[in-house]
């Protein structure tokens, strides 16, 4: 696992910015109804009480990484 950052959807339609270890990325899904089934990609980041939160995937950041050297 990897320490990251990301931003999750909040109440109200407002991101929430979050630290954690990232899990993995996965598939959600949301009920159109009519229109059908909309599927997108999920983050999956644990948070550092344990609770496991879907964050937006161009949001996510990893903090382990050591700035490039060099050309």
């Amino acid at each position: 696992m990897r320490r990251c950052k990301a931003d999750v959807w909040a109440t109200g339609g407002k991101r929430l910015p979050v630290e954690g270890l990232f899990h993995q990325f996965a598939n959600q899904y949301e009920d159109c109804g009519d229109a059908g089934v909309a599927n997108y990609t999920v983050a999956l980041i644990e948070l550092s009480d344990g609770r496991i939160v879907e964050a937006i995937p161009d949001t996510v950041q990893f903090l382990d990484r050591r700035p490039a050297e060099g050309p």
